[in-house]
């Protein structure tokens, strides 16, 4: 449901019965807020990245999840309460207190490969999503995983305003 609890159901003639109920405890659990943020892609077009938000209660930071190549239109499944998400989740970051950014990331690999220009990229969906929900003045973190994790290493290294890294099973890739 849309606080991530599941139950398994028996079928039959008569109705159905619950078998069981998985992460039950969720159901008192506020999932976060998500809102859209508009702004302009590497060649100024529209691009939507997506904001979660705690409930309640100003975020203590801003994490940003970046993946290049990743576009959403919509929210991002794979941050729905109750999704099956071990190594990155949306939910969980947002239940302890920070805000997560989902950004549009289009990825032209002729054109830019996997690093160039990426914090620029990252940043112009940051700024939309700051000045939208008045984030100002927070750290901001970067959780990527697998691509993800070269992303996000190779925008540390082109800006400073992010405040922590985190590169989970990242490949990084040397050029000369």
């Amino acid at each position: 449901d849309a606080h991530g609890v599941t139950r398994l159901l028996r079928l039959g003639p008569d109705g159905h019965s619950e078998l069981a109920a998985l992460n039950d405890h969720l159901a008192q659990v506020e999932p976060a807020r998500i809102a859209p943020v508009r702004h302009a892609g590497p060649d100024g077009e529209p691009l939507t990245s997506w904001l979660y938000l705690p409930a309640s209660g100003a975020p203590r930071g801003l994490v940003v999840i970046p993946y290049r190549g990743a576009v959403y239109p919509a929210p991002p499944a794979l941050y729905a309460p109750g999704a099956v998400n071990t190594y990155r989740n949306a939910q969980i970051l947002v239940g302890a207190g920070y805000a997560v950014l989902a950004p549009s990331l289009p990825y032209d690999a002729a054109r830019t490969g996997p690093a160039q220009g990426i914090a620029a990229d990252i940043l112009r969906a940051v700024d939309a999503a700051t000045d939208q929900a008045g984030l100002q003045h927070l750290p901001i973190a970067l959780y990527g995983h697998s691509f993800g994790a070269l992303g996000a290493v190779a925008a540390a290294s082109q800006s400073d305003r992010f405040a922590s890294v985190i590169a989970a099973a990242g490949v990084p890739v040397v050029t000369g």
